[in-house]
């Protein structure tokens, strides 16, 4: 093997140099060539080191002038992160030392490329021909950069490969070191961006930070690069900045756990800057999703004040006439909503702000609901989110937004009604603060949500009269004649003397005699409202009698009771 490995290597390197440009099929002919040479002197152990020795190291040299390409799936399938089947013995043992041998020529030609930027003077005839202005006389010229940034991406896409593979674990500490040995040596250089950004992605999914791995010197090492990371990134370009936001998210959570106030730091960077680069946002919230899941909301909630304030500018933009852009946008703001869900109201209070106090209407919860998992049963507690949607749906002022908050509201009252037969008292005091929402929202100037309210305060309306009230005891009446009294919205006054006739009505029709209860409380709210010196509630009480005149006239006990 050894006489001819000159022979044997040469057409391989071939090969891998042509490989992106070959028919798909001759791409799989290619890598089975390969294979069978590895596979027919895996015997001769020394031919067989130096055979795949060569094969690694001088086909990472030809793919250094590829970003990527094709290179990537050919090198993935010789160290086997694709298998079709179960590889023999053989072929197992190939897979493995065909990887092992690629990091090593990775990190070997890492080590030997100078990255330091050389300045070459530019003659006159250069400078004319590139159109530069008379007073440009360098330009940077370092091709061991471009190989350098090539050979990085490449690594970066092999290691997301292998997620799930075991055999990275023993190079993750190496392949960082070299790292950080040449930002040491170099200065910044977005080019290691990725690969500690696929680093950083596979300690995270096999949890190489913990444990024993958890101290030493990469550690400290790493702490003060994603330190100074952090420090220059106002001072970096709009791409360096996204591009090093990116990286520092992706950091493992033992080390954003440790480095909070940093974490903080960077997601206030990220998200400041994140309206032009959605991307970055969706990375923010996959990395505060990943502590929260992973138990460390504790260390979030002290920083949650300066943190979701941050997404309240991507709930308020508008969408995009873009449509690409507009459904980036709006899976965006789902994944917002979805994680402030996830932390609990408690927390959510910093997105509303603090020119809206937290309204407390009782002691104890108003509107709760449980749910039933099999043996666990869990209570919810509803009421800072029906405070919140009853501001919503008279602030939001696009109008599908609006919509849809009422349509919540909707369904929030209809739990309020459910609740009053269980809970009286509590749904009581709720019904002080919903129905006048209500009046407002059956009189609004949306058909939609008109129709949708107008209906539903017509049922409470037949709902309530069917029930038995002490005098002067009945909220919704109370507030009908309340909205009569409203001087500057005729809608609400009009909307109100429907709902008085609608409450006259129905209360006669619940009732055995027209003498009922139901319907004395609304004569005592007129003769007290109509004998009051406020010129507002003597208008209430004229209107609400116009209203159910027609009605009031048929009874006779009623004209008897009150007129004769």
């Amino acid at each position: 093997g050894i006489s001819y490995r000159g022979y044997l290597i040469s057409p391989i390197i071939a090969l891998i140099d042509a490989y992106p440009g070959l028919h798909t099929k001759t791409q799989e002919y290619a890598y089975r060539s390969i294979l069978s040479l590895l596979a027919a002197v895996h015997s001769d152990q020394a031919a067989y080191v130096n055979i795949t020795n060569d094969i690694c190291y001088q086909g990472l040299l030809r793919c250094a002038s590829n970003r990527e390409g094709e290179h990537g799936t050919l090198w993935s399938r010789l160290v086997n992160n694709y298998p079709s089947s179960a590889p023999t013995p053989v072929k197992r043992d190939i897979h493995t030392s065909v990887f092992n041998t690629l990091l090593s020529s990775f990190l070997k030609i890492f080590e030997k490329l100078s990255l330091v930027d050389v300045e070459v003077e530019l003659d006159e005839e250069d400078t004319n021909r590139t159109g530069d202005e008379a007073t440009t006389e360098r330009s940077v010229v370092n091709s061991d950069k471009v190989v350098f940034g090539n050979l990085a991406s490449l690594l970066s896409h092999l290691i997301i490969s292998v997620l799930d593979d075991h055999r990275f674990e023993k190079w993750i500490g190496r392949v960082m070191t070299v790292m950080l040995d040449k930002i040491e040596a170099n200065g910044k250089l977005t080019e290691v961006y990725g690969i500690f950004k696929s680093c950083f992605v596979y300690a995270q999914h096999s949890e190489y930070f913990t444990g024993e791995n958890a101290k030493g010197p990469l550690i400290a090492r790493l702490e003060s690069f994603v330190r100074a990371t952090s420090e220059t990134l106002e001072q970096k370009s709009e791409e360096d900045r996204v591009s090093g936001a990116s990286l520092l998210l992706d950091l493992p959570t033992a080390l954003l756990r440790d480095h909070v106030t940093l974490f903080v730091g960077v997601l206030k960077e990220a998200l400041s800057s994140g309206l032009g680069t959605l991307g970055i946002v969706h990375e923010a919230l996959e990395a505060l999703k990943r502590m929260v899941r992973e138990g460390h909301i504790g260390v979030l909630q002290p920083h949650f004040k300066d943190i979701l304030p941050l997404f309240i500018p991507y709930l308020n933009t508008p969408n995009s006439s873009d449509k690409s852009a507009a459904e980036e946008l709006y899976k965006v703001q789902q994944e917002i909503v979805l994680f402030c869900g996830s932390i609990g109201g408690a927390n959510n209070k910093y997105l509303i702000g603090a020119e809206h106090p937290q309204i407390v209407w009782s002691r104890d919860p108003l509107l709760t609901t449980t749910l039933n998992f099999g043996s666990d049963v869990i209570t919810l507690h509803l009421d800072e989110i029906l405070r919140h949607v009853m501001e919503l749906t008279e602030t939001v002022a696009l109008p599908q937004q609006r919509g849809t908050v009422a349509e919540l509201l909707h369904s929030l009252f209809i739990m309020c009604i459910a609740n009053d037969q269980t809970y009286p008292q509590q749904t009581q005091i709720l019904y002080e603060k919903v129905i006048p929402v209500l009046f407002r929202l059956g009189s609004d100037g949306s058909t939609a949500i008109r129709d949708l309210f107008r209906d539903l305060t017509f049922q409470l309306i037949h709902w309530q009269t069917g029930k038995k009230h002490e005098e002067d005891s009945c909220p919704i009446l109370s507030h009908i004649m309340i909205g009569l009294e409203e001087a500057n919205n005729a809608d609400l006054r009009a909307f109100c003397g429907q709902c008085v006739k609608e409450y006259f009505e129905w209360s006669i029709r619940h009732s055995t005699s027209a003498t009922a209860p139901s319907v004395r409380i609304v004569f005592c709210k007129l003769i007290y409202n109509g004998g009051h010196p406020s010129f507002a509630k003597q208008l209430s009480a004229s209107l609400a009698f116009n209203t159910f005149y027609r009605i009031f006239r048929e009874e006779d006990d009623l004209i008897s009771d009150y007129i004769l």
